[in-house]
């Protein structure tokens, strides 16, 4: 068994201890499992809303008929499971813990032939002859229910209990009821779909305001909140991108003010998810922002509030971010500005201009705005990937989230037919964190979740693909999180493309940075796999889960180097960048010895900003020419001449509220690289860069220097 890194030692055991107790059902006992991997660091570290909103149902329709509880750690469900047999047993089914939940359930049958196992959500596929194979491979499983799991659980419990609870008679009653897929004696059972609850408010009660998600106010997890469920787009790449989710139902006002309310009261960590596909694209979505506002305002939290940003109501969004400013990022999530490629995705109806526009509005009220681009989709290319980018980050994007294209089961883009259309060249890889060795009923046990990943195409050699990834380590490096502003603001002041001086900096990285993306390569091509039968082999050894628990393997090699980078080498990627800039510069004619006084002191100012983010406490003294205090506060998008005075002294440090969250954020993730990389794949980077104020003078017999990555005040 292997110890856990979750940011405090010992967290599951004080979670047993503190937050759940077990006693003998006296009703009819009915779990729900949201799992998570907690093999490295706790991997979905977010509260377990979908089996909340199920539960709650269930248990405000039968009352004291039945006995709810919920569980996301697995050791704490283990412990339970020791001494108390549920009749159901219930799963939520997502990429990142299918095999955990099958694992779990295949031992629970084992001590406990009886227990019913029913399984829901979206990792399941669209084609009948998969969804039979899927089952086939999971006999563990016996009901899975497909779409919305509110209504048509409660119709299967109560068939179950009419039926003693007994499964095989109750499938060969081959009962009209909703939602269900099943096996009977090798043959796929396919039920009915419901039509969607059409009135939410009325129908799904609250899982906070029962309190049934009081236990996991924890210092490791972040509330999930849903005030929408639906999506009207038809992605392919996407679960609901299916006709089934198109129609979107709201929650009342009234509920969402009463649930922000108790949230609000007993959270214990900085941040929020709205779960929304499309938030903002209800007027009311206005008052939600507005709320939270003064959240903000009266108990300093929620600090982010990370949103999927609707895509089609610029003016709202742009209203929501000048009340919310830089407690979100808005998006406009294009995943290609490639006519061919969108439409091949069916994503050609959502307005790229309007998306970009939306975004920019929002940005002049401190909204960072970022991008996301899926690499690789059918009919990409190197060059349609490449202008993406870069047109993107010229129309003003902060950051470009760049994405592989996973194969999701349960999407149109993962069958067979999208396959052989378009000629996927895959591998396969345990998904980053999501392994670990379990406990149950007394017996050890090793998980891994994987998935395939599209490396090539018909229209994508797999070296172009190589080649796109090395250019989406340099935006992680060097532009995302606004690690750069300050040179990317200085540009944008001189009317300089951001993609000049990104496509310098690519260049100048591939050189000066040789080993980091040598390495980058080798190990992502170490963790691919060429078939599921080669990966299985792999992790079936005995040092496996060692291995990937000690870093060798299993790793987001993006986020990882993108660590490795801003920790150990932030001295070379910032000059790096300032090379970039200068040559650009040369070029433009707007070299001078003003220029060059503002670049050098501007140097030691991003140093001072940005190096060693685990030091919270210290507090830095920087002599300047440039009132950075004021260019700060316009992000960097000054031009020298205008911020020019006499030479002054700056404070550069957190403020106190931000170490505050801060040591809230590393208690969560974990004070160390590892965490710094989920934590930044998460989070905007630049909630931890220090801030400049004008100072008193600094003791005359002290310096700054910069060693091992760290700045450090010495006697002179």
């Amino acid at each position: 068994m292997f110890s856990l890194n979750i940011g405090k030692e010992n967290s599951i055991d004080n979670f047993i201890q503190q937050q759940t107790s077990f006693r003998e059902p006296q009703m009819t006992l009915v779990t729900f499992a949201d799992l998570t991997h907690t093999g490295k660091i706790i991997d979905a570290n977010q509260f377990p809303l979908a089996v909340g909103f199920v539960s709650a149902f269930a248990k405000n329709t039968l009352k004291d008929e039945v006995d709810v509880k919920i569980f996301k750690f697995p050791k704490v469900f283990a412990k339970f499971l020791e001494e108390n047999e549920p009749k159901v047993a219930c799963f939520s089914n997502y990429m990142w813990h299918e095999q955990l939940n099958a694992q779990f359930a295949s031992r629970i049958k084992q001590h406990y032939p009886d227990v019913v196992t029913v399984f829901g959500g979206p990792n399941f596929p669209t084609l009948l002859k998969e969804q039979k194979a899927f089952l086939e491979k999971h006999p563990e499983i016996d009901f899975y229910i497909d779409g919305e799991g509110e209504v048509a659980f409660l119709e299967l419990f109560e068939a179950l209990r009419r039926y003693k609870f007994n499964v095989e008679v109750l499938k060969k009653a081959r009962l009209s009821l909703p939602n269900l897929r099943y096996l009977d004696n090798g043959e796929l059972i396919q039920t009915p779909l419901n039509p969607r609850i059409p009135d939410v408010e009325s129908t799904i009660p609250s899982p906070y305001l029962m309190g049934l998600m009081d236990e996991f106010f924890t210092e490791q997890l972040t509330p999930l909140y849903e005030t929408s469920r639906g999506c009207p787009y038809s992605c392919t790449f996407c679960h609901s991108g299916i006709a089934y989710e198109s129609k979107v139902k709201r929650f009342s006002q009234e509920r969402i003010t009463e649930e922000l309310k108790y949230i609000s009261e007993r959270v214990k960590v900085p941040s929020f998810v709205i779960t929304d596909l499309n938030w903002g694209s209800f007027k009311e979505d206005i008052i939600t922002a507005q709320q939270l506002a003064d959240l903000r305002k009266t108990t300093k939290w929620p600090r982010f509030i990370a949103i999927s940003t609707a895509k089609n109501q610029r003016d709202r969004m742009v209203e929501i971010s000048s009340i919310l400013k830089d407690a979100i990022n808005i998006g406009a999530t294009v995943q290609s500005t490639d006519v061919e490629v969108l439409k091949n995705v069916k994503r050609s109806n959502i307005g790229i201009d309007k998306s970009i526009a939306m975004a920019m509005a929002s940005s002049k009220h401190g909204s960072n705005t970022f991008t996301e681009i899926i690499l690789c989709l059918p009919g990409d290319t190197y060059e349609k990937h490449i202008k993406s980018v870069l047109t993107m980050m010229d129309s003003g994007m902060d950051d470009a989230a760049i994405y592989q294209f996973i194969l999701l089961p349960g999407t149109e883009a993962g069958n067979n037919t999208s396959r052989d259309k378009y000629g996927y060249k895959t591998r396969y890889r345990v998904m980053p964190r999501c392994f670990g060795t379990y406990e149950v009923f007394g017996e050890y046990f090793s998980v891994f979740e994987t998935h395939e990943v599209c490396v090539g195409n018909n229209t994508m050699p797999h070296e172009d693909y190589k080649k796109c990834r090395s250019f989406s380590l340099t935006i992680s490096i060097f532009s995302n999180g606004n690690i750069f502003e300050e040179i990317f603001g200085l540009a944008q002041a001189l009317k300089i493309p951001k993609s000049r001086i990104v496509s310098r900096i690519h260049e100048i990285a591939l050189v000066k940075l040789k080993d980091i993306y040598d390495q980058f390569h080798k190990d992502e091509e170490r963790n691919f796999f060429k078939s599921a039968s080669d990966i299985e082999e792999f992790v079936a050894r005995d040092t496996a889960v060692e291995d990937y628990i000690n870093g060798d393997y299993g790793a987001n090699q993006i986020y990882e180097y993108r660590a490795i980078s801003l920790t150990e080498r932030i001295k070379e990627i910032t000059e790096i960048a300032i090379e970039a800039l200068c040559q650009e510069l040369s070029e433009t004619n707007n070299n001078n010895d003003l220029m060059q006084k503002y670049i050098e002191e501007l140097k030691a100012f991003i140093l001072l900003r940005k190096s060693d983010p685990f030091d919270l406490e210290s507090s830095f003294k920087f002599s300047s020419q440039f009132d950075f205090e004021e260019v700060e506060k316009e992000r960097f998008v000054i031009k020298p001449e205008d911020y020019h005075i006499e030479c002054t002294e700056f404070d550069v440090a957190h403020t106190t509220d931000k170490i505050t969250d801060l040591n809230k954020y590393f208690t969560q993730y974990g004070k160390n690289r590892d965490g710094l990389t989920y934590f930044m794949h998460r989070h905007p980077a630049r909630m931890m860069y220090r801030l400049a104020s004008k100072a008193g003078p600094r003791p005359d017999n002290l310096s700054l220097q910069f060693n091992d990555n760290k700045i450090e005040a010495v006697q002179k």
